[in-house]
């Protein structure tokens, strides 16, 4: 094994943490009626590295930004897994994390996410992350959907 190859795993992670949760979205059977429920379940789809159910939670716009993504992403990807890391083994703990719904109109919401978000990534240490952001979310046909980047 390289020496130091614990920290380029750790930074190989977090720039692909960082690119899936800037894309942010959620699975086909999302609570359309609740922007709480959609902004929790965006969060823990992106953090589960599944690309097309970020699609399916994400508002036109942001589907745009993640398919304009997608070769860099599965890159990504193969890099991690040529690694050795295997990212179904990241295990996350969102006990720690809030979601308040701020505001909320007819066509558009808020929900700030706050508190602390856990990861363990194995072979290196558990590291804990602050969250204090706003998530935009905005209603199309019916559904609300996240239409802002999440970065933890």
């Amino acid at each position: 094994m390289l020496n130091g190859f614990p920290k380029y795993v750790g930074m190989f992670f977090a720039a692909t943490l960082f690119f899936v949760l800037s894309a942010c979205g959620g699975s086909q059977d999302q609570p359309s009626g609740d922007p709480l429920a959609v902004a929790r379940e965006a969060v823990e789809v992106a953090l589960a590295f599944d690309l097309d159910g970020l699609s399916q939670l994400s508002c036109e716009k942001m589907r745009e930004e993640i398919e304009g993504q997608r070769a860099d992403f599965e890159e990504t990807m193969n890099i991690l897994k040529g690694m050795g890391v295997d990212l179904s083994q990241v295990r996350y703990d969102m006990s720690g994390v809030t979601f308040e719904l701020i505001s909320q109109e007819e066509y558009t919401a808020t929900v700030h996410m706050g508190g602390v978000l856990s990861v363990k990534v194995p072979g290196l240490p558990e590291e804990s992350q602050e969250q204090d952001q706003d998530i935009d979310l905005r209603k199309e046909d019916g559904r609300w959907l996240v239409c802002s980047e999440i970065q933890p």
